[in-house]
């Protein structure tokens, strides 16, 4: 109906029953109130919206630690529709039978316990000889010599449990000084993880005795300090862009096999976050939102808006979302299809991966000379020893950091532009005083620089080199500078805005003014093994039927096309200019573009007096006349602790 959703249910199980529930219930309450319930154990639960998010909801619900074929839950329904036109109801069924393990496994066994082995009012054993990161599932069955045979059999809770060893301690630990009120830590996992299970966490202890009992009581010793290193939540950012002010349509969010519904172009925060939630792959997610500016000074920036997603409950490293306009198969990358624009593209990039630091900051005195040691975890149990630091360390002046978002793209065919960050640790002092811009040929960076004054109070700084050759490839680099320790770390330069893809230009000309602009032309693509041609394109196509065209090809990863008018009837310089000429410049943009792609061809069979030609900068950067090279990114900074 035309009626949105609202009241309440319950869920009945073995006579018990949850309190009332709202008719939209996450899947965390839901999990809570019928994990509340007896009997049901351990469940995993995950929730979809069926249609709009106002009308139906779906809940799946997996007996992780209740084996067997369970009766079905049971509902009491309390639910509304706000039109009165329809008669809301909550409909259970059962998508999978449960059924017990058959436990005639490979790694199956059997012993039988009698006597003093089972005396006691709790009786144990330990299992030993098992394959180590093989998970096991136990059951119990009693003997009384009624019938013979032994009893009905329990079944273990939880259900599965592989063998589990203390993990490796961290090898490698090397601690720094980062401030006078600061040391950095950086270690390497240990080979082992102790079983099936990764390590989920370290543990970073500090001591002023390397005795590592400072900071206890007569009652208990400690170090004097403490901290857990855990695994963070990871953040992906979806950003939908174009080259001018002309955005719109929509696209789709695929994860982990499940698909969103329509997201708009301008979503705000709570539609986003709706879309995404409404996925069963999906828990909780926070999302944060900003308004890209059109810039063609560094930084460059599109027109568009992107949106930054947190996946609160899902802690670890999580998959990559992507994205599908319709125009070619999900990828991180989309071009055109349901998006319109000039250039109209959403890509998804991982801002922060969920894994586990392997790096600290510990806050300390100046005068401070600390032992640092780093103990691992495995979801179950601590490596049986510490990796100490192999000298003790005292905070100091130190560097700054690398600047943080180092970007660069191409101004012009002479010109680069270059942006960055305040680096995050500004060394002794906290004042950075100047930047030094470095560039040049090769990795010597012995060519040419330019230092740029640090501002009181300016976080994000930009610069532009010029006389530039053209055609030649650069690399870009940029350092801080304080007074007490000279330069910091190095902010390498990546590029931005479709840098180092291929572009081709396909250039449609009439000389001698002799078409009625009706004539049709295909581009056709050989690439990966499949030769593929577009539909007949008019010569007065737009970019975007264009773009559209080549995304549809199987073998075309993504990509954006611009279109530029350059006839007569458009020249009021005075200048000879032919009656006709169109070119159609394609960007390739998709993964499977990278670096130099086979040449478009041109079908001319449906031209007459238009002539076609293409051309390629065989998989240089930026521009046509011009090609950028650089490193990888720095990484981030380490994760702080304050007392």
């Amino acid at each position: 109906s035309d009626g949105v959703l609202s009241g309440s249910f319950q869920v009945v199980f073995g006579g018990h029953s949850t309190a009332n529930l709202p008719f939209d219930v996450s899947t965390n309450e839901l999990k809570e109130a019928l994990e509340g319930l007896e009997a049901l154990g351990d469940l995993l639960i995950t929730r979809r919206d069926v249609s709009d998010g106002a009308n139906a909801f779906e809940w799946t619900v997996v007996f992780v630690e209740s084996l067997g074929n369970a009766p079905l839950l049971r509902v009491r329904d309390h639910l509304r529709c706000t039109d009165n036109t329809a008669s809301p109801r909550i409909l259970v069924t059962e998508s999978v039978s449960g059924r017990l393990p058959r436990m005639d496994g490979d790694e199956s066994g059997e012993v039988k316990l009698s006597g003093d082995q089972i005396s006691s009012e709790v009786v144990t054993h330990t299992i030993d000889e098992l394959e180590a990161g093989v998970f096991y599932h136990v059951r119990v069955s009693a003997w009384n010599g009624v019938g013979f045979t032994y009893g009905k059999s329990q079944y273990s809770t939880p259900a599965v449990m592989s063998s589990i060893a203390p993990p490796d301690p961290p090898t490698g630990v090397i601690v720094s000084p980062l401030a006078t009120d600061a040391l950095a830590v950086e270690w390497t996992p240990g080979l082992s993880s102790g079983g099936a299970e990764p390590v989920t966490k370290y543990r970073v202890e500090w001591d002023t005795a390397e005795s590592f009992d400072s900071g206890g009581n007569a009652l208990q010793t400690a170090p004097l300090g403490v901290a857990t290193v855990s695994a963070s939540a990871e953040v992906q950012r979806i950003a939908v862009t174009a080259s001018a002010e002309d955005l719109g349509g929509y696209f789709v969010v695929h994860f982990m096999g499940e698909i969103s519904g329509q997201v708009a172009f301008d979503s705000d925060e709570s539609a986003l976050k709706s879309a995404l939630e409404a996925m069963s792959t999906v828990d909780i997610v926070n999302v944060s939102m900003d308004d890209l500016q059109q810039s063609t000074l560094p930084p460059i920036s599109p027109f568009g808006r992107q949106w930054d997603i947190t996946f609160a409950s899902q802690l670890g490293n999580t998959p990559s979302m992507i994205v599908n306009t319709g125009s070619a198969a999900p990828a991180t990358l989309a071009t055109g299809g349901t998006l319109t624009g000039s250039s109209a593209a959403v890509q998804v990039t991982a801002l922060v991966e969920g894994s586990v630091p392997t790096s600290f900051t510990i806050p300390c005195q100046e005068n401070d000379s600390l032992f640092v040691r780093v103990l691992s975890f495995n979801g179950h149990l601590w490596s049986e020893e510490a990796t100490i630091a192999p000298t003790s360390a005292s905070p100091g002046e130190a560097v700054p950091s690398a600047p943080l978002d180092v970007t660069v793209s191409v101004i012009s065919d002479t010109e680069l532009g270059v942006s960055w960050r305040q680096p995050h640790q500004l060394g002794d002092e906290g004042v950075i005083t100047k930047y030094s811009v470095q560039w040049d040929t090769d990795a010597t960076f012995d060519y040419e620089s330019a230092t740029v004054p640090s501002q009181e109070g300016v976080q994000v700084y930009s610069f532009a080199i010029s006389g530039l050759s053209p055609s030649q490839s650069y690399r870009v680099r940029v350092i801080a500078y304080n007074a007490a320790r000279g330069y910091g770390l190095i902010g390498e330069a990546t590029p931005i805005d479709f840098t180092n893809r291929e572009v081709q230009e396909v250039l449609l000309v009439d000389a001698g003014g002799g078409s009625d602009l009706s004539e049709m032309f295909i581009l056709r693509y050989v690439a990966h093994g499949m030769d593929e041609t577009t539909s007949p394109l008019s010569v007065i196509a737009t970019a975007q039927v264009v773009e559209d065209a080549l995304n549809s090809l199987a073998n075309v990863g993504s990509v954006t096309v611009r279109r530029e008018d350059h006839s007569s009837i458009f020249d009021g310089t005075g200048e000879s200019t032919s009656s006709f000429r169109m070119i159609y410049r394609i960007t390739f943009v998709g993964r499977i573009d990278d670096g130099n792609v086979p040449s478009l061809t041109v079908d001319d069979a449906g031209l007459g007096a238009i002539t076609a030609s293409v051309t390629s900068n065989d998989g240089v950067a930026g521009s046509l006349s011009h090609s950028l090279a650089f490193p990888a990114p720095s990484p981030p900074p380490r994760p702080t602790q304050v007392p």
